[in-house]
């Protein structure tokens, strides 16, 4: 596999508004720059035009992510576009989440091992540490999907479905060894956890 290491301010290795891009067989670390004040959206794979820029026209689509490794990032290892696939991978050592996500439609997280992220914003007023967090995001006709992952270790919530959340199944995942909640639901609906 290829790896790539971020240096300096790096943000991220891939992002912007491109449809049906693949990324795999690679390992991603060191991608430290801190990515303004909304810094949770950074990532070593980022599925948006510009760190908070989820708006109409700034949203990549349908991008595939497997066997991929991201590690020591800022924030998160990926920040999810629509209709996202994210499989095979292993998200770790991530400062905010291992998979975020804000105004996503559709996707699909599932077989990935997840552990030991958020230890940058784990308490305190703007605490978002997750192993994987979703914020408004998801419908049910297109729902976020997480299934067949195991999460164990992030600093505080495993799966958090953050505010405004309207469509998402959390379904046959291996959630051990959190000291917060499991999943955490906050002020979302149209949900499916089994």
């Amino acid at each position: 596999s290829v790896v790539v290491i971020g240096s300096g301010d790096a943000e991220n290795a891939f992002h912007g508004t491109a449809a049906r891009v693949s990324i795999g067989r690679m390992k991603f670390s060191g991608f430290t720059g801190s990515g303004g004040e909304k810094r949770q959206e950074q990532a070593a794979i980022r599925g948006t035009g510009k760190i908070w820029g989820t708006v109409p026209g700034t949203m990549a689509k349908e991008w595939l992510i497997e066997d991929v490794e991201v590690s020591g990032g800022y924030a998160s290892g990926v920040f999810l576009g629509d209709d996202f696939t994210v499989r095979r991978s292993t998200f770790t050592n991530n400062g905010v989440t291992g998979i975020g996500g804000t105004e996503v439609h559709g996707g699909l997280i599932e077989r990935n091992v997840i552990s030991a992220n958020g230890f940058h914003q784990a308490d305190g007023e703007y605490g978002n540490g997750a192993g994987i967090k979703i914020t408004q995001s998801g419908s049910p006709e297109r729902p976020v999907v997480v299934r067949h992952n195991e999460l164990f270790g992030n600093d505080e919530i495993a799966i958090w479905f953050d505010v405004g959340c309207n469509g998402f199944e959390v379904i046959n995942n291996y959630i051990h060894d959190h000291r917060s909640q499991a999943v955490m639901v906050e002020i979302s609906g149209n949900g499916l956890i089994q």
